[in-house]
């Protein structure tokens, strides 16, 4: 898990500051299409990367493109804000059960450095966006169209939500009620880890040097 996180700097560098860098040396900053694509708004002619297809004359490659776009926006509808503040409750919820049962830190292998405080921060601030991010629509006059595209995914996960929690009848559950030994393994951490690497170097060690540099490399890229 620590390795992970890690490695989310490394990955936001390759796939979203080297994109951008690429389309800044293949788009001019004076391109045509480009003032068009900021024009078109969420259309699927606004991103930089159809102008960028399209300045290398590649036949059909910005339709495929466009269909990436949509796919990756249905993908990404289901990790945006709304999904992580369930995430951020639920971790504030299970600080509190492990301060409850006065489990110490030390015996997780993976520790926010700001425990729940961290939580509350990202909490408060995602309702915040989740609330504001459509505030234009109500500069002047509400906008009865863009403010159902805007706030309409609220009002679907509160439905799903309480309607969840009313179909199955299920209750909060308190800090001092939580489960806290299913699952857990009995075997030291040091033990574990000790174990798993040497499962990993004795997989590897019966392989092909190229592909034990392949796995390393898709490991850190991935």
């Amino acid at each position: 898990m620590a390795r992970a996180v890690k490695l989310t700097f490394f990955r936001i560098l390759v796939f979203y500051v080297l994109s951008v860098l690429s389309l800044g040396m293949v788009v001019p900053y004076n391109s045509p299409e480009l003032a068009f694509a900021t024009k078109s708004g969420t259309r699927a002619a606004a991103s930089p990367f159809v102008v960028a297809i399209k300045h290398a004359k590649i036949e059909g490659l910005d339709h495929v493109v466009n269909a990436c776009l949509l796919i990756f926006v249905i993908s990404a509808a289901t990790s945006g804000m709304l999904t992580w503040i369930p995430i951020l409750i639920t971790h504030i919820g299970f600080t509190r059960a492990v301060k409850v049962s006065q489990i110490p830190a030390e015996l997780f292998p993976y520790r926010e450095p700001l425990r729940e405080w961290g939580s509350w921060a990202g909490l408060i601030l995602l309702c915040i966006l989740t609330i504001g991010k459509g505030f234009e629509v109500f500069i002047h006059g509400i906008d009865c169209k863009n403010f159902i595209v805007q706030y309409v995914g609220i009002l679907v996960y509160l439905m799903c939500l309480f309607g969840y929690k009313i179909f199955y009848k299920t209750q909060r559950v308190r800090a001092a009620e939580v489960d806290r030994v299913t699952g857990v393994s009995t075997e030291p951490i040091e033990s574990t880890r000790a174990r798993q690497k040497a499962q990993w170097e004795e997989e590897n060690s019966t392989k092909h040097p190229l592909i034990r540099v392949c796995r390393k490399v898709l490991a850190a890229l991935l």
